[in-house]
């Protein structure tokens, strides 16, 4: 009995979601060459949830990049049961070991007053003002929320100012930048990991209640 249950929530995801459709998605998932196309997907099949980047194994790790991390293998590979019933395929570009980091940052623009206003707040960070706070209240970031932490990246993937800085400094040091695509940034280095294994992948969870069944 146990099972058969356990069969029937393994093939759940292909009835609800329809396998013309599941072929078609996983085709498409097969011929991306990058993580950066997932906006493209998630366009086209809007009742999935796509999500990527580079993960590591930890806590706040799915359990499909657990599994992939595991396998250490590239390639697209699935279905990858989760707690909630839904059910997820995962395409890995990358399964190898590099230096990571991962920052927090507070975005400030160009110009004059905006090299003022980045000097101050570095000051006042140093001083011991919340980061948190400071970035809440002044970073031109749209999703401020995430204080600048968009996820780990590998040495040497980081805009050429920010990356030569970064490696100066140790966790929890908080720097100065400049960059022409962005301006003035203040840098906190929230994590650096030596030779880590990582995926560079993406993730994409069938969720049955939310699919068409045709």
């Amino acid at each position: 009995m146990i099972k058969l249950m356990h069969l029937f929530l393994l093939f759940l995801p292909f009835s609800m979601f329809g396998q013309k459709n599941l072929d078609s998605l996983l085709s498409d998932l097969s011929q991306l060459n990058s993580r950066f196309q997932l906006v493209d997907l998630q366009e086209k099949y809007p009742d999935v949830v796509c999500s990527g980047g580079l993960a590591i194994l930890d806590t706040s790790a799915s359990n499909a990049v657990k599994s992939a991390l595991k396998r250490r293998k590239t390639g697209v590979f699935g279905p990858v049961l989760n707690s909630d019933g839904s059910s997820s395929y995962i395409k890995v570009f990358e399964n190898s070991k590099d230096y990571l980091m991962r920052m927090n940052y507070i975005l400030l623009g160009k110009g004059a007053e905006a090299k003022q206003i980045t000097d101050s707040l570095f000051n006042l960070i140093n001083s011991g003002s919340s980061f948190r706070d400071i970035a809440l209240q002044n970073t031109w970031d749209p999703d401020r929320e995430k204080l600048g932490d968009y996820g780990w990246f590998k040495k040497n993937h980081m805009v050429k100012p920010i990356d030569e800085e970064f490696s100066k400094h140790g966790l929890n040091d908080v720097f100065t930048a400049y960059t022409n695509e962005y301006g003035w940034i203040i840098v906190k280095v929230k994590a650096k990991l030596k030779k880590r294994r990582y995926i560079d992948y993406i993730e994409v969870v069938v969720e049955p209640n939310r699919i068409s069944p045709y």
